[in-house]
């Protein structure tokens, strides 16, 4: 989740326990911040893999998950990601154009071309390292 997402969840779980504090609100609307923040830790981030199976998206919890075998990787690339205006906004997103992708941040991702052109991105530290990762073992799977 962006550090902007955690801040307003937290902004207002701040206000919620000021309003129980003073009196104003019932202590069962803690409940709501708190589930909301539980859900954002929990979906709020992934484990990428790039090794010899392709990539692998996996989410804390082992679901949902995603995966682009090696053999269907045509290419990969890093793509420069501003959910909102590529995405509509975070998580597991498909675009205007098609494009696949787990946005868990604004900012660079793998992008992996498939055989078939279907596109698959997720944003992720190392990207560029990810990506000549896959297309070295793409290169030496095909021949």
């Amino acid at each position: 989740m962006e550090p902007v997402g955690l801040a307003a969840l937290g902004t207002g779980g701040l206000v919620v326990g000021a309003l129980v504090v003073l009196g104003t609100a019932p202590a069962a609307l803690l409940l709501v911040p708190a589930a909301l923040l539980g859900v954002g830790l929990l979906f709020g981030s992934a484990r990428v893999w790039v090794d010899e199976r392709g990539v692998t998206v996996r989410s804390p919890l082992g679901r949902p998950s995603w995966q682009v075998p090696l053999a269907d990787v045509a290419e990969a690339t890093v793509a420069d990601v501003r959910p909102l205006r590529d995405f509509g906004g975070w998580g597991y997103r498909v675009g205007r154009d098609g494009r696949r992708a787990v946005v868990l941040r604004g900012g660079v991702a793998l992008e992996v071309v498939q055989g078939d052109g279907r596109r698959f991105a997720v944003t992720v530290p190392g990207a560029r390292q990810a990506a000549a990762l896959l297309n070295t073992l793409a290169t030496r799977q095909r021949t």
